[in-house]
């Protein structure tokens, strides 16, 4: 017999029935799905631990508890925005909501300003690829249409392979970015934010450059 069809994988066989295909994959459907619905249960309660600073008084910074979850700061910070916008801001059910996967639901969320917006992005979120779909969204906030742009107004992206720095480089004009240090600032601005203000307008400042930061310099 050919060694090609004894071969294992995990213990089980490599080749499987088309009955035990689709079986298979329909399981791990069920799988992703539950990853999806998981991540929004996980965002009300980071939601709660952040607003109400649950992790005190054992941890000083919220950043410190997602360090101890294994979680990145800027990851928990986007569950928790994409929860405040779309359950408790426009208070969409969370079964329209519960099986699109968060990083869609994030990069929506610039675009959704009304009830009604954020309904149809949501919908344009059920059935697209996250890649059109961000192509769907820069139209938009651009006002140029993809198809059409001449992509005369670029800019190159240089990294280090041996120490990781980034920097941009606009044509004779060079500009260094130092990641770690553009993070810790960011993490600390956030953490510094007072009650008096934390009105929409400030915040919906401050987020949009964070949001600019962290998508244009892949931090």
């Amino acid at each position: 017999m050919n060694t090609r069809d004894n071969k294992i994988i995990e213990n089980k066989p490599y080749f499987l029935t088309e009955e035990e295909s689709y079986k298979y994959c329909d399981d791990t459907k069920t799988l992703a799905n539950g990853l999806k619905t998981g991540f929004m249960m996980l965002a009300e309660r980071l939601h709660r631990i952040s607003k109400q600073k649950l992790y005190k008084p054992v941890y000083d910074h919220f950043y410190e508890y997602c360090n101890e979850i294994d979680m990145r700061e800027d990851t928990a910070s986007r569950l928790v925005s994409i929860y405040e916008k779309f359950i408790l801001q426009y208070q969409l059910p969370i079964e329209e909501i519960k099986e699109i996967d968060y990083t869609k639901l994030y990069l929506i969320k610039k675009v959704s300003e009304t009830k009604e917006t954020a309904e149809h992005w949501v919908e344009e979120a059920k059935v697209l690829t996250y890649r059109d779909l961000q192509k769907r969204v820069k139209e938009v906030t651009s006002g140029v249409e993809q198809m059409t742009c001449p992509h005369g107004n670029t800019y190159l992206i240089r990294c280090c392979r041996d120490c990781g720095e980034t920097w941009e480089e606009f044509g004779g004009e060079t500009v260094t970015v130092h990641k770690d240090a553009l993070k810790n600032v960011l993490l600390e601005a956030r953490e510094n934010i007072t009650s008096e203000m934390e009105n929409e307008d400030f915040m919906q400042g401050f987020e949009w450059v964070e949001k600019a930061l962290i998508n244009n310099l892949k931090l």
